[in-house]
């Protein structure tokens, strides 16, 4: 399952869909991917497709937008 999860993760990285993602530190609980999506269904549908999610590893979705702060460096 791991490597089918990984798998994916590359190819969502080479398509410049994930822009970073993995576990939080200190037990695996939780977990962040960011994506870049037309919406909100978009970015849900990409984390409800992954292996995890359809085997129960994952339980709960949770999507919200993200406001990157650009600056002149940049």
């Amino acid at each position: 399952m791991r490597a089918e999860h990984l798998a994916r993760v590359a190819q969502l990285r080479r398509a410049g869909t994930l822009i970073e993602g993995g576990a939080y530190a200190g037990g695996l609980t939780s977990s962040i991917m960011l994506v870049r999506a037309e919406d909100e269904a978009a970015a849900r549908a990409i984390a409800e497709s992954d292996v995890y999610v359809r085997a129960g590893v994952w339980g709960v979705i949770t999507v919200r937008p993200f406001g990157r702060v650009v600056t002149d460096e940049d």
